[in-house]
């Protein structure tokens, strides 16, 4: 059973997680800027990345959920700075780790940078599998994979219905479209702030045959 921190606790001394901290953001709100150099661990909640290309707005099509860092990539690379990281659902509980405290312990803590790089490489992983489906698959097998990727305990939030069409490189039509299609399949049904996953292994047949 997870203690206050999660897995922090496993991977952290005692005298290190006596010193940590739960903060509270709430849908809307920013976790992390491109002016902030830090890393943060998320306990509870759905956060996806955004960056700005001139007026438009684009988002990572990878969320981030339970028991994963954000802002590890950006922290390393401190020259290349451009995603930032906003809450997506009603409530993100996260732990932050300053600088201070990544530099004198954690990224000199094998079983902290093994945890770290396990996860980091999950990511990388899921991105390329989905670039993958993207490109061969088209906008529905995408919009299936994103939502069983993206899903958290069958549901997966955003912040506006209307970046969901963004993540998929469609217009809100087409948006609306794949949406009716796949609640009228029995798969899916739309929210306010979420979409319910009714049926994940119907929804996990579209993009099966682009297993690699």
């Amino acid at each position: 059973m997870e203690g206050k921190f999660g897995v922090l606790e496993k991977i952290m001394s005692k005298d290190l997680v006596k010193n940590l901290r739960i903060k509270e953001y709430h849908r809307g709100e920013f976790l992390l800027t491109i002016d902030e150099h830090k890393i943060v661990y998320i306990l509870e909640g759905t956060v996806y990345a955004v960056r700005y290309h001139g007026e438009k707005k684009i988002i990572n099509p990878y969320f981030f959920n339970k028991n994963q860092f954000i802002g590890v990539n950006m922290y390393l690379q401190k020259d290349i700075r451009d995603w930032e990281m906003v809450a997506a659902s009603k409530t993100v509980r996260a732990v932050v780790l300053d600088e201070k405290l990544l530099e004198g312990h954690l990224l000199n803590d094998a079983k902290i940078l093994r945890f770290i790089l396990e996860r980091g490489a999950g990511a990388i992983r899921r991105g390329m599998r989905g670039f993958f489906i993207r490109s061969h698959g088209g906008a529905k097998v995408f919009f299936a994979f994103l939502l069983i990727s993206n899903s958290v305990n069958g549901k997966m939030y955003f912040l506006k219905y209307g970046d969901i069409a963004d993540v998929l490189n469609v217009g809100k039509s087409m948006l609306y479209k794949l949406t009716g299609e796949l609640t009228e399949e029995g798969c899916i049904k739309k929210e306010k702030n979420y979409i319910t996953i009714l049926d994940e292994e119907k929804l996990m047949k579209y993009y099966e045959e682009y297993q690699y």
